[in-house]
């Protein structure tokens, strides 16, 4: 199975190509450029690079969220957009878990395989994180908590009381853990996960409010 990884979800844009759980490539891409400019061209030219053609993949993952809400969208755009050209299944998953597979990846080599407990984060602004928590095992990745927006003091808390056991992940993402989490993931249009309702919508409601309260329509 060929997978393409598309990771947009926050300041850096990824691509991946994975075959069976092996990386052939991985495409990172920081300059500050949208992604809406960078992911797609990023894609042909690691194709082009591997010497593989769109035709020979077999499914497309997306880190649906959470995340920045217009990262968010254009990775779920690409990925649909692709899935429906190429006539493949598309694989979405949480961004937090590929977080947490890239990790324990990374440490799979390094040491042994003691459990410990995972804290995936990404900066969700007004005093609040993404969050999840993984356990990480011999026997693999287990998610503890689900993907959910959290005060930073409330973590803490959590964390604090279990501090020997914790490992907090960097606050990147990559298209490589996207790939891994989606050979566990099933096949799904690829739809925007936010948590949060956007600002503009909180700004919509807040408007209305005010104004039902002066008793205007």
């Amino acid at each position: 199975m060929l997978i393409l990884g598309l990771e947009s979800s926050a300041k850096t844009a990824s691509c991946a190509l994975g075959a069976d759980g092996v990386q052939i490539a991985l495409y990172t891409q920081n300059c500050g450029l949208t992604h809406s400019s960078t992911l797609l061209p990023m894609v042909e030219d690691m194709l082009r690079n591997c010497g593989i053609d769109k035709g020979e993949l077999t499914r497309v993952a997306v880190a649906a969220g959470p995340g920045s809400f217009t990262g968010v969208r254009i990775g779920c755009a690409a990925a649909k957009g692709l899935s429906w050209a190429l006539g493949i299944p598309c694989r979405p998953v949480s961004t937090l878990e590929a977080m947490a597979y890239s990790y324990a990846y990374d440490i799979a080599e390094s040491r042994e395989r003691r459990a410990e407990i995972i804290s995936c984060e990404m900066d969700a602004r007004r005093g609040q994180v993404y969050n999840a928590l993984f356990e990480y095992s011999a026997e693999g990745l287990t998610r503890l908590t689900p993907d959910r927006a959290i005060a930073l003091d409330e973590l803490n808390l959590e964390l604090s009381a279990n501090c020997s056991l914790f490992t907090v992940h960097r606050s990147l993402s990559d298209a490589w853990g996207v790939i891994l989490a989606a050979q566990n993931a099933p096949d799904a249009e690829p739809n925007p996960v936010y948590l949060r309702m956007p600002q503009a919508e909180r700004e919509l409601l807040k408007s209305r409010d005010k104004k039902a309260e002066r008793g205007e329509n």
